[in-house]
């Protein structure tokens, strides 16, 4: 993804940090656990990928091995190891 940061017309960059509630399965994993996901967006789901990397980007956002987030698939894995943090921290 390109790194092109906007501002908004106050010379700010338009960063508005946003919480998000979603259902976890807390039971047991059984079978085949699925490691690669390959998918195309429409152009909302697009757009929002591209709103999150360029918000993680700005702010610096990291993997949790220390690698900057340099593309959407980086975005998505950052969403999942948020999921996964708390799953650790609940267990």
């Amino acid at each position: 993804m390109a790194n092109s940061k906007k501002r908004g017309s106050s010379g700010v960059l338009d960063i508005e940090d946003v919480s998000l509630s979603v259902p976890v399965w807390r039971g047991e994993i059984k079978g085949h656990v699925q490691r690669h996901v390959d998918l195309q967006l429409k152009r909302p789901e697009a757009e929002a990928l591209k709103r999150l990397y360029l918000a993680l980007d700005e702010k610096g956002g990291r993997l949790t091995n220390g690698r900057r987030i340099v593309s959407g698939s980086d975005v998505v894995r950052y969403l999942l190891q948020i999921v996964a943090s708390n799953e650790n921290a609940t267990a």
